[in-house]
């Protein structure tokens, strides 16, 4: 049996090194790119419907047609920093166990946003005003490697300058927004 030459064996050995590194590196990279994405379509949702609520006619109790607005208040998928927190983390995993979030409140319902997956964000909207004074922030923060980093992804929004009270138009679109804050 021929023994391979030193170049094969370079060759080979440098085709390990290379997926090994690509196993190390490469698939947590690829993992928070995937949460990313996560957190990007939840705000999206989010986003969505909150805009929905705004141009949705609804009427007071006595009749009258309320006026334009985000679903008002503020709300927190948890009160944790992140889902490294163990109270809500589903175990063994980095991700947050949606049994453990009461996602049955009236501003969840709201905005119809309820998650009945493990995610790797924790997810809070917050909204005031009326017409074109009427705004919301939705946002989702995860330590997608529990180091006490932060990501912060967030969706900014606002009412529509020509919104009437009998006329709840919404032309705006709400502004992405990353960053990343170090616990």
């Amino acid at each position: 049996m021929k023994r391979p030459r030193p170049a094969q064996s370079l060759a080979v050995l440098a085709l390990l090194i290379a997926v090994a590194w690509s196993v190390a590196f490469g698939v947590p990279a690829l993992l928070e790119r995937s949460h990313a994405t996560e957190a990007i379509n939840q705000l999206a949702r989010l986003a969505r419907g909150a805009s929905v609520y705004y141009v949705k006619p609804r009427a007071a109790e006595d009749g009258t047609r309320l006026v334009c607005q985000f679903p008002p208040g503020e709300i927190r998928s948890t009160m944790a920093a992140s889902c490294c927190d163990p109270s809500v983390a589903l175990p063994g995993t980095k991700l947050c166990d949606p049994a453990k979030v009461i996602w049955n409140r009236p501003l969840w319902n709201a905005l119809h946003f309820r998650l009945d997956e493990p995610h790797a964000f924790v997810y809070r909207y917050q909204a005031s005003g009326t017409l074109a004074d009427a705004n919301f922030v939705v946002e989702a923060f995860g330590d997608l490697d529990c180091d006490g980093t932060i990501s912060t992804f967030r969706f900014v929004g606002r009412g529509d300058p020509e919104a009437r009270p009998d006329d709840c138009v919404l032309r705006t679109h709400p502004v992405f927004e990353t960053g990343m804050v170090d616990e």
